[in-house]
């Protein structure tokens, strides 16, 4: 059976193979932070090309880790609804929001190393983002959860979780072992891309010294400037002017495509992109989250209509044209053969409302 590990793995063997590097031009930044009486994590997606969908996942959804129907495949049922911010196909997101409030992004981070296959389920990255939304409230679960599963790609990348109480976590692979900082291992909620205990580093060191705030894009500058800023949370009358303001801060120019802020406490979740800088809002209370109706999307850099997200109904060709021209656009996926289009954009067609 073809899994979207498989499929990951071909990418990164003809990246190789055509000599064509992998490594974004810059790098994502993300934080989380309590201000304006709401808990608050947000994030830039500094990438290359910024196409993608908003999409509302509903809850009760069974779901599968293969992309062809295969009786053992690791399956999972959806407990909570989501908001998610898809590039690269449905239910293989970047980031997100579930109705608990847990927050799960990705970032990128040269030199992960994942662990050998042992015998856990295995799931791809993107999958693995939209399956803690799909089931888990708190860091704690997301945590707990990799008793049972574990990430296998080929694609470096960390993990940024956050909840509703304000927990926060790093997830990293690192010389095949998977690491974790939460809690107290965690006294800066900031991740950009750099192992968080060098960034952590960096940052104390420069707490010492009590010189000028880094300016630079650099990774280590980056989280210094975003820890820095977030000293300030407390201080700030309103949680998402307050957190766009940061995004602000490090944002990479040309680069810095969606500006995400997640308001964990109001299950509100607000965004500007480089090709709609208007900030625009979307409302948990807003949305119904029970499966047996279409899920809704919108373009990401929509305009809003009547002060509303243009939601329409989920097609199978929606996502198969945004696959198509995502693929296309990224400079390491040119090789990818086309006839892969229609099997990622056909993944979510095994779903199925259970309840």
């Amino acid at each position: 059976m073809i899994s979207l590990r498989n499929i990951l793995g071909v990418i990164s063997l003809v990246s190789l193979a055509t000599g064509i590097g992998v490594k974004p031009a810059e790098g994502c930044s993300a934080f989380s932070c309590t201000t304006g009486g709401a808990v608050i994590t947000a994030k830039n997606y500094d990438w290359t090309l910024g196409d993608g969908l908003l999409i509302v996942n509903q809850r009760g959804v069974t779901k599968t880790s293969r992309l062809f129907p295969d009786p053992q495949a690791p399956r999972w049922t959806s407990r909570y609804g989501s908001v998610t911010f898809n590039q690269y196909g449905r239910d293989l997101p970047q980031g997100g929001m579930n109705e608990a409030g847990l927050v799960v992004e990705v970032l990128w981070l040269e030199g992960t190393e994942y662990p050998a296959d042992d015998a856990r389920d295995d799931i791809g990255c993107s999958q693995w983002v939209q399956n803690q939304l799909d089931t888990a409230a708190t860091v704690e679960e997301v945590i707990a959860s990799f008793a049972k599963i574990q990430i296998r790609a080929q694609v470096p990348l960390h993990f940024f979780v956050a909840d509703s109480t304000g927990c926060t976590a790093s997830l990293e692979f690192i010389e095949g072992r998977q690491v974790f900082h939460a809690g107290d291992a965690m006294p800066v909620q900031v991740l950009t891309n750099s192992p968080y205990a060098e960034a952590l580093e960096c940052f104390t060191s420069w707490s010492r010294r009590s010189e000028d705030v880094p300016t630079s894009s650099g990774s280590l500058d980056r989280f210094v400037r975003c820890a820095s800023m977030t000293r300030q949370a407390t201080a700030a009358p309103d949680a998402s002017e307050f957190a766009f303001g940061i995004l602000d801060g490090v944002r990479q120019p040309g680069f810095t495509q969606w500006s995400t802020v997640y308001d964990q406490t109001r299950r509100v979740v607000s965004l500007k992109t480089l090709g709609n800088p208007t900030v625009r809002s979307i409302d948990f209370a807003a949305q119904d989250f029970a499966c047996g109706r279409p899920v809704s999307i919108a373009d990401i850099d929509a305009s809003p209509i009547g002060g509303a997200i243009a939601w329409r109904p989920y097609s199978y060709q929606d996502n198969l044209n945004l696959v198509t021209k995502t693929y296309r656009g990224t400079p390491f996926l040119h090789s990818v053969p086309d006839s892969l289009y229609a099997v990622i954009a056909g993944y979510p067609e095994q779903s199925r409302c259970t309840r």
